[in-house]
C-alpha cells in the first residue's frame, strides 16, 4: 500500500491533497459503503482491467456494483485511456433526465479544475425538433460560471457509434452520464456488434448518481 501511495504522490502537484491508504477485508461493496460513510467520501475513482470503460460500467463488474449501489459520483479509468488532449473537453451524454444540483456541481468542479469546455450532447436517430425544457435549466445553472458550455444534438441510428465518433472527433478526454442513462446505452449496445462495444474501452467514464 505504501508503494502505491508513493506512486500516486509522485503525480500530485498540490499540497492540499492528502493521501491516506486503507487495507480492508470483507465484501467489496459493503466495505466501500462503510468507508464512504465513515470517511465522508464524496467521489470514487476506479481503475479497470479486462472489460474497461463504458463496457465495464454497463455490462457487469465490480465497477458496476459500486456505481449501482453507492450515492457518490464514480469515475472508471480504463487501463489504456485515450490521450487527454490537455484535458480541455468533457462530453456529458444525456437524454435530458434531470441530474440534480449536486451532480451539476460535480460537473462544474471537473470543468473548472481542468479548465475544460463542456458539451452537453444528445444523440438520437431523429432530428432535433425543439429545445428540451431541461436544457433551459442547464443554461441557467451554467450561465454565471466561466465554463464554455455548448449544447449539441447528433443524429445517429447507432448511439454507441455516434458517441464514440463525437468524443473522438472533438478531442474529449472524459464522457459523463447520469447513472440512469446506462439503460439508454445498454439498449443501444446490445443491438450492436462486439466491435462497437470495444470502441468505448479507452474513454474514462464519469457516472453521476440519480435519485
Amino acid at each position: 500500500m505504501e508503494e502505491a501511495k508513493d506512486r500516486i504522490q509522485h503525480y500530485v502537484t498540490t499540497k492540499e491533497l492528502k493521501i491516506v491508504t486503507h487495507a480492508l477485508m470483507g465484501d467489496l461493496l459493503e466495505t466501500i459503503q462503510a468507508l464512504i460513510s465513515r470517511e465522508n467520501i464524496d467521489f470514487i475513482l476506479m481503475g479497470t482491467k479486462g472489460a474497461t470503460g463504458l463496457k465495464s460500467v454497463i455490462f457487469g463488474s465490480n465497477a458496476e456494483k459500486i456505481i449501482n449501489n453507492t450515492s457518490v459520483p464514480c469515475m472508471v479509468i480504463p487501463k489504456n485511456p485515450v490521450e487527454a488532449y490537455n484535458y480541455n473537453h468533457i462530453v456529458l451524454a444525456t437524454d435530458y433526465t434531470p441530474l440534480g444540483e449536486n451532480n451539476l456541481n460535480t460537473l462544474r468542479w471537473f470543468a473548472e479544475t481542468f479548465d475544460s469546455r463542456l458539451t452537453i450532447l444528445h444523440i438520437s436517430p431523429y432530428e432535433k425538433e425543439e429545445k428540451h425544457p431541461y436544457q433551459k435549466e442547464l443554461e441557467e445553472f451554467f450561465k454565471n460560471t466561466n465554463i464554455d458550455v455548448t449544447f449539441d444534438h447528433e443524429v445517429y441510428a447507432d448511439i454507441t457509434i455516434g458517441l464514440n465518433e463525437y468524443a473522438t472527433n472533438n478531442e474529449a478526454w472524459l464522457i459523463a452520464m447520469g447513472e440512469r442513462n446506462k439503460s439508454w446505452f445498454k439498449k443501444a449496445i446490445e443491438g450492436s456488434n462486439v466491435e462497437n462495444m470495444i470502441l468505448f474501452t479507452n474513454f474514462p467514464i464519469l457516472t453521476l448518481p440519480l435519485d
